[in-house]
């Protein structure tokens, strides 16, 4: 994943990554039970509402763009355009968010400001 921060609260991102064509889970069994990979493509970027020292709420547009070979000869194509609304959680510099660290019971210790760092990144 490679995404960039534009400004203090824009940002885009581009991912390159694998594509399934499947049968959908209401379709009855038939012949085409079998299971296709193929590459994928997803643009997307956002804009945080709202940001704090450890976390980010922000909307996103997305735009999925996927090419699967069906192995006889055939491709099928498809896109996708979602809009999202996300919660983004920062990692500390041991390398665990404060949702893995509340699961592990560690609740809000060793909290790190991130707030310097993001705006370090972002200016250079």
């Amino acid at each position: 994943m490679c995404q960039y921060l534009t400004s203090d609260k824009f940002w885009i991102s581009a991912e390159y990554g694998p594509a399934m064509d499947a049968r959908a889970f209401y379709e009855s069994k038939s012949k085409f039970e079998e299971v296709h990979w193929d590459h994928g493509v997803l643009l997307a970027g956002g804009h945080e509402l709202v940001q704090r020292k450890r976390w980010a709420l922000d909307i996103q547009s997305r735009l999925y763009m996927a090419s699967v070979k069906l192995g006889y000869g055939v491709r099928r194509e498809g896109t996708t355009i979602s809009p999202v609304a996300g919660t983004t959680f920062f990692a500390d510099r041991y390398g665990c968010t404060p949702l893995f660290r509340l699961l592990k019971g560690q609740g809000g210790k060793r909290r790190v400001d991130r707030t310097k760092e993001r705006r370090r990144v972002r200016q250079e």
